[in-house]
C-alpha cells in the first residue's frame, strides 16, 4: 500500500498513477475563524490560480482519467456553478445536480444531486443510487467486485469484498473517491480534523485488510437526506425596465449621479419583491455613488453581481464619450463577477413613489389655442382663393370657345370680294387676370 496525505485538503480526487486534483479551502463567509486560510487547488500540473471572485475555492473535484489528457473540475463555492480547467485557464461549464464526473473524457451531471461515481463499464450511477446503504457502507463505489465506501453504522472507510466488511481507515471520514487501473486501486478520503488522504491498493491487499467484527453487514435502510439545494439567481429585468420607466428624466440625464439614484430605487424595488437583493458596496478609490455602484446590484444569497446598464455616465463633464456617441441609459441585465472588497447592501428606505406629473400650463393652452385658431383661418382663406381661380379659368374657357365659334363661321361663309370681318371680346374683372377688359377684333378677309 502507498499513501500520500494532503494535510488541512477538503476535497480531492487521486489515480492510481498519481495524477490528481486537491482542494485546500480559502475562507469563509461569517466565519471569522477562517479569515486567514488561503484557497489553493493543487493538480499533477501544478497549482492552478481561481476564477475572479471565488476565494473558498471549487468543491466536489473531479480529474479526468489520465489517458484523456488534463482536465479537471469542480462546483465553485463563491461564484457559483461547476467550472473546468482543460490546462490554460477556467472556463464556466454550467450546474444540472451538483456533483459532475468525467464520463468517457467529457464532463456530466445527472439532475436531481449529480454523480456518485463511474463504474467499471462506463455508466454513471446516480449519486441518488450510491448514497443509500449497501454491504454496510453508504456513498459507495464498486470495482472488480468490491463496494468501497462510508461506513454505514462503524464510519470510518469500508471495503465489502463479497463476504466481510473490512477496514481501510476508522473515525469520521467522508467524500471518498475510487478508482481503479488494472490492478491498482486508488482510495481517496478526507479525514476530519486532519486532512485529505489517498491510498493506494493492490486488489489483493484490499482482500486482505483487517476484518471488521461489530455491526451487522446489512443494516436496515434509512432515506438519507436531501443533498443542499445551491440556490439559483433570479433574472428580474422586468422589474429594473418597470422603474427605469417612472423615472424618464434620471434615464435621459445619464450622468453618474443620475444612474446612481436609479440603482437605488431598482434596488429598493427588487428588495421589496426578493430581500436577497442588495446594492453592491464600493471601496475607496473606485467609482461610485453614496458609497454603491452606480449601476450594479447584487443578489446575497449566490453572491452574484447583476450590471444593469449599458453606457452608465455617458453624459458626464468628463466621460470622454463624444456628443454624437452619448445615450441614454439602456437597461441590460448581465452576470458579472464579484470583485473582492465589493459587498451586499443594504438599499434601506421604502420604495420611493413614481415621480409626480407636472400640471397643465394653462398659458401654454391658450397658445396653443390661438395657433388652431389661425390656422384653420388661413386654410378657410386659402379654400376661398382656390374658389375664386377655379370661377376664373371657367370664364376664360368660355371666352375662348366663344371666340373660335365665330371665326370658324366667319371662314364658312361664302365670299367673292375682299373686306374685314370685326368683333368684340370681353372679360370681367378680378383675381388673377386683372381689371375688366375687351379686345376688338378686325380680321381681313380675301377674296
Amino acid at each position: 500500500m502507498r499513501e500520500q496525505f494532503f494535510p488541512g485538503a477538503w476535497y480531492g480526487d487521486v489515480w492510481p498513477s498519481g495524477e490528481r486534483i486537491v482542494m485546500y479551502p480559502g475562507p469563509e463567509q461569517d466565519k471569522p475563524e477562517t479569515a486567514g486560510r488561503i484557497a489553493r487547488v493543487e493538480t499533477d500540473k501544478g497549482d492552478l490560480s481561481l476564477p475572479v471572485g471565488e476565494r473558498y475555492g471549487p468543491m466536489f473535484v473531479r480529474r479526468c482519467k489520465p489517458s484523456d489528457g488534463f482536465r479537471v473540475a469542480g462546483l465553485m463555492h463563491d461564484v457559483g456553478s461547476f467550472w473546468e480547467h482543460a490546462g490554460t485557464r477556467w472556463d464556466k461549464w454550467g450546474y444540472v445536480g451538483g456533483r459532475a464526473d468525467y464520463v468517457n473524457g467529457a464532463l456530466q451531471d445527472i439532475a436531481p444531486a449529480g454523480i456518485g461515481y463511474v463504474d467499471d463499464a462506463g455508466r454513471p450511477v446516480p449519486f441518488t443510487e450510491s448514497h443509500e446503504p449497501k454491504h454496510g457502507v453508504s456513498q459507495w463505489s464498486e470495482t472488480a467486485g468490491l463496494t468501497i465506501g462510508q461506513g454505514h453504522d462503524a464510519r470510518g472507510v469500508l471495503v465489502y469484498d463479497g463476504s466481510a466488511l473490512r477496514v481501510i481507515d476508522t473515525g469520521s471520514c467522508n467524500e471518498i473517491r475510487v478508482h481503479r487501473d488494472g490492478d491498482n486501486v486508488s482510495v481517496t478520503y478526507r479525514k476530519d480534523g486532519a486532512g485529505l488522504y489517498s491510498r493506494i491498493y493492490t486488489l489483493a491487499e484490499l482482500r486482505s485488510l483487517p476484518v471488521l467484527d461489530t455491526g451487522p453487514v446489512d443494516p436496515p435502510s434509512v432515506t438519507p437526506p436531501p443533498p443542499p439545494e445551491i440556490p439559483m439567481t433570479p433574472n428580474r429585468v422586468d422589474i429594473a425596465q418597470a422603474v427605469a420607466a417612472q423615472y424618464p428624466d434620471l434615464v435621459k440625464l445619464n450622468t453618474s449621479g443620475a444612474c446612481g439614484r436609479l440603482t437605488e430605487y431598482i434596488a429598493q424595488v427588487l428588495h421589496q419583491a426578493d430581500s436577497g437583493w442588495g446594492l453592491l458596496s464600493k471601496s475607496p478609490g473606485e467609482h461610485q455613488y453614496n458609497g454603491h455602484a452606480i449601476d450594479a446590484v447584487i443578489y446575497r444569497p449566490t453572491q452574484q453581481v447583476i450590471d444593469l446598464m449599458s453606457g452608465a455616465g455617458d453624459r458626464d463633464p468628463d466621460s470622454g464619450v463624444p456628443i454624437d456617441q452619448q445615450h441614454d441609459i439602456r437597461i441590460k441585465w448581465d452576470e458579472v463577477a464579484k470583485r473582492p472588497g465589493n459587498e451586499w447592501m443594504d438599499p434601506g428606505g421604502d420604495v420611493p413613489p413614481p415621480p409626480p406629473q407636472p400640471p397643465p400650463d394653462d398659458d401654454a393652452i391658450k397658445q396653443l389655442t390661438k395657433s388652431v385658431a389661425a390656422l384653420n383661418a388661413r386654410a378657410d382663406s386659402q379654400q376661398a382663393q382656390l374658389i375664386g381661380i377655379k370661377e376664373e379659368l371657367v370664364g376664360a374657357a368660355n371666352a375662348y370657345r366663344e371666340m373660335t365659334d365665330r371665326i370658324t363661321a366667319l371662314e364658312q361663309r361664302p365670299t367673292t370680294t375682299g373686306g374685314h370681318v370685326k368683333g368684340k371680346t370681353s372679360k370681367a374683372g378680378g383675381g388673377w387676370f386683372g381689371p375688366s377688359h375687351a379686345h376688338d377684333i378686325d380680321l381681313p378677309v380675301e377674296p
